[in-house]
């Protein structure tokens, strides 16, 4: 497999593992297939036909990174993110300039991941300067993420369809979180809804008291 264009997207995507099987439905010659580069893959499972490899150059599925590009153009951006110049290890492509951070080069930043679940991803973080928390799953503006369970800060798309969130230097709880429009909405129907049902239980209430009392 030399289309590096591909070798890339694996990259950026964390896939770490490839499974080989000779019965896959659409593998038809796998011996017609590109492979990984040797040097790029080591077996790490064995059973019968089944195989797993994995894949030597995939990146952390999360990281800090000081360094980053901003490109506005979804174009320019797709071409710089596929530049043979550009590492994307040691830097980031941001859709927009965060606010109220400047993240710089920390070679001591370190994170970890708490939990992970479909809604809610929580990390701690260490730095001593300001940094971008790169997650590589898929952006989506529903996304929200807070810095110590009270400071909302932004997610940022970052090379072109993933995640980062802006984080300022010291010792951090980060939290990302799904949260559609449609459920806040919601909310504000239903709290307005319950106003009102109140508002007409109390009036209720108060009539039959006017009437009682007279």
């Amino acid at each position: 497999l030399d289309n590096q264009d591909i070798l890339r997207v694996m990259q950026l995507m964390g896939i770490k593992y490839l499974v080989d099987h000779p019965e896959f439905p659409d593998a038809l010659d796998k011996h017609t297939k590109p492979r990984l580069p040797t040097e790029k893959e080591k077996l790490v499972f064995e059973h019968d036909d089944w195989k797993i490899y994995e894949y030597l150059d995939a990146y952390p599925r999360f990281f800090l990174i000081g360094n980053y590009e901003v490109i506005i153009d979804d174009q320019a951006a797709v071409k710089r993110l596929f530049d043979p110049t550009f590492n994307p290890r040691s830097s980031v492509i941001l859709s927009q300039k965060p606010n109220g951070t400047d993240p710089q080069i920390d070679p001591n930043a370190k994170v970890e991941i708490v939990s992970y679940t479909p809604n809610k991803i929580i990390f701690k973080t260490a730095t001593s300067k300001d940094q971008l928390l790169f997650l590589s799953d898929t952006f989506y503006p529903d996304w929200k993420a807070k810095i110590d369970t009270n400071t909302a800060t932004d997610v940022l798309r970052a090379n072109f369809a993933l995640r980062a969130v802006p984080i300022p230097a010291g010792i951090h709880t980060v939290e990302m979180y799904y949260l559609p429009n449609t459920f806040t909405k919601g909310l504000a129907i239903a709290g307005a809804s319950l106003i009102i049902l109140i508002f007409t239980m109390y009036s209720k209430i108060f009539a039959k008291t006017s009437v009682a009392r007279s």
